[in-house]
């Protein structure tokens, strides 16, 4: 009864009222009072209802830990002891680590009034079971003051196992994308070291006096060399992406001349062809910032599949400076490149396969021209990861085709921050210039080759003399470390893989004895080049260690060399 209602019965007592009056009024009450009880009864029954539908146990604490109530549902109720766990503590229950992890997770709710995660195990006779326990201050002004606090065990165990079972197929995929790559690694090593046999041969055999015919058979076998080389360093490089281990260079370099030295050779391929090769490329007044290699990768792949694929028409490479009404005042490039070629074209229904791996438009296709269909693969990936964009139309739009083909017209933009400006005088007189590598300061030019494979040895030792320059040969580490006592030298080439010693190891002898003895002033640091068959798994902290200044990657041809001695050997 409120307290209105009480005052309401004395004022009708002071009144004189009846008694039949006050009968009714008080029936009234009585049968307010049943509805109230009803509705609590309903309630609570919808409440016990919900609680039975949840997947959890509820615990109701109090502030030192005691179990004040617990609801569990059917799937619950084979914890039968639940039912005793009333006005028990927690540490009359749990193990003592377990209660104050429970009690400080209580304390936390209870203090800051936000909800606490936490999980936790039990073990059973089978093993353990895994519970996720959520907790919320509980607000009630019906108990008493004492602050209350609702546990919610959630049994997660199957979520626990799932995530093990995760883990362990994660685990042993990566097991296995390392035993591939492990894998990739030794064979890029066996491929690649009697391909260095093979190019490196007939680089030297061509630049002897041989007759025509010989000359032809000799570049035959250099082109399908290549060729191998091709397929293997796509494969690798579609690797190192997949890994996530594709590097790249940010480094200042003139645009012009890369892509002129890249273009030349596919203007030789289209004569050939007897098609048409038509190159509109600007002429970049700054050198810019960004990885030459790469760009000209993707140029490579782009006019290798353009020439591969027309018979008769042509094939145009036009770069577009996108930004050059603000040329002045932008400190970038903004590049447009398009391939486009008279070929074959490429089917509608086949447009979602080009930039996929190990895809050609049919059987007919790789059986006629060849190729893995990696090449798009790979560009698209280069093009990207240089922050830019690229894409394809077939039918070409931008020609009308001459063959009445359909043709495909490639396209990718690059943004290249812009450098020094390009004295075009120096630019052809460095052109035009002859370099005499043999000779620095007035005197001899003399370096030291360590590897343990004849074939490479005699390699870098001819071509090394084919340009003037006067070679010592030594067929380990340990060798070479004599050589260096006795010789001044001022460039070394090492094989990382060698017996006794391998090149790190060779590397960082000769930079501490560098350090005690003080090499000759006009030598200084001694150049040293890694040479190496493992283009995908280089030892980077061990490169750093050994205090190495670059890599050549086995097959390297006379030109490569020639780039590496312009850079490493001053005149």
């Amino acid at each position: 009864m409120t307290e209105e209602e009480i005052q309401v019965l004395k004022a009708y007592c002071r009144n004189g009222k009846g008694f039949d009056d006050i009968c009714r009024f008080i029936r009234k009450i009585e049968e307010k009072l049943n509805n109230k009880i009803e509705h609590l009864r309903e309630n609570e029954e919808k409440f016990y209802a919900f609680i039975s539908a949840l997947p959890d146990i509820i615990f109701i604490f109090d502030e030192n830990g005691r179990y004040i109530d617990i609801f569990t549902n059917e799937e619950t109720q084979h914890y039968k002891y639940l039912s005793d766990l009333r006005g028990k503590l927690l540490s009359d229950v749990v193990p003592k680590n377990k209660a104050i992890l429970f009690l400080e997770t209580i304390h936390k709710t209870i203090q800051t009034g936000k909800k606490q995660i936490i999980e936790y195990q039990i073990p059973i006779l089978s093993g353990v079971k895994w519970f996720e326990g959520r907790t919320s201050v509980l607000k009630s002004t019906v108990l008493d003051s004492r602050a209350m606090v609702v546990f919610a065990a959630t049994d997660i165990t199957k979520r626990k196992e799932f995530e093990t079972e995760l883990k362990k197929a994660k685990e042993s995929a990566e097991q296995a994308n390392h035993y591939k790559s492990q894998f990739l690694a030794n064979m890029s090593h066996d491929i690649r070291t009697p391909m260095h046999g093979i190019l490196g041969i007939t680089d030297l055999l061509l630049s002897t006096s041989l007759n025509e015919e010989q000359t032809r058979y000799v570049s035959i076998l250099k082109s399908t060399g290549s060729i191998l080389l091709k397929l293997l360093n796509d494969i690798l490089d579609l690797t190192k992406i997949e890994m996530g281990k594709l590097s790249f260079e940010y480094a200042e370099f003139d645009l012009d001349l890369a892509l002129q030295s890249t273009i030349q050779p596919f203007e030789i391929l289209a004569k050939n062809k007897n098609i048409r090769f038509d190159v509109q490329i600007p002429n970049f007044e700054y050198k810019v910032m960004g990885d030459s290699l790469r760009i000209q990768q993707v140029v490579n792949n782009l006019l290798g599949n353009a020439i591969k694929f027309t018979e008769s028409g042509g094939v145009w490479i036009i770069c577009v400076i996108e930004n050059n009404a603000r040329l002045e005042q932008d400190d970038f490039y903004l590049l447009k490149f398009t391939i486009v070629d008279s070929g074959i074209g490429i089917p509608k229904d086949k447009h979602k396969d080009v930039f996929l791996s190990f895809r050609q438009l049919d059987d007919s296709i790789q059986k006629k021209f060849g190729g893995t269909g990696l090449g798009t693969t790979i560009s698209k990936q280069l093009v990207e990861q240089m922050g830019g964009e690229i894409g394809f139309f077939s039918p070409a739009i931008m020609f009308k085709n001459e063959t009445g083909r359909p043709g495909t017209e490639f396209w990718f933009t690059l943004k290249l921050d812009k450098k020094a400006k390009i004295d075009s005088d120096i630019r052809l007189s460095n052109d035009q210039k002859e370099i005499n590598y043999g000779q620095k300061a007035g005197r001899e030019v003399r370096v030291l080759v360590a590897d343990d494979n004849i074939v490479n040895q005699i390699i870098a030792q001819k071509m090394l003399e084919h340009i003037g320059i006067s070679v010592d040969i030594a067929n380990s580490g340990k060798e070479a470390l004599g050589f260096y006592q006795k010789q001044k030298y001022d460039l070394i080439f090492l094989d990382l893989q060698m017996p006794e010693m391998d090149g790190y190891t060779t590397a960082k002898h000769i930079r501490q004895n560098e350090r005690k003895v003080k090499k000759a002033s006009f030598l200084g640091h001694i150049p040293i080049i890694a040479m190496t068959a493992d283009i995908l798994e280089t030892n980077k902290k061990a490169f750093v260690e050994s205090e190495m200044d670059a890599y050549l990657f086995k097959p390297f041809d006379l030109q490569k060399l020639k780039d590496v001695v312009e850079i490493w050997i001053k005149p």
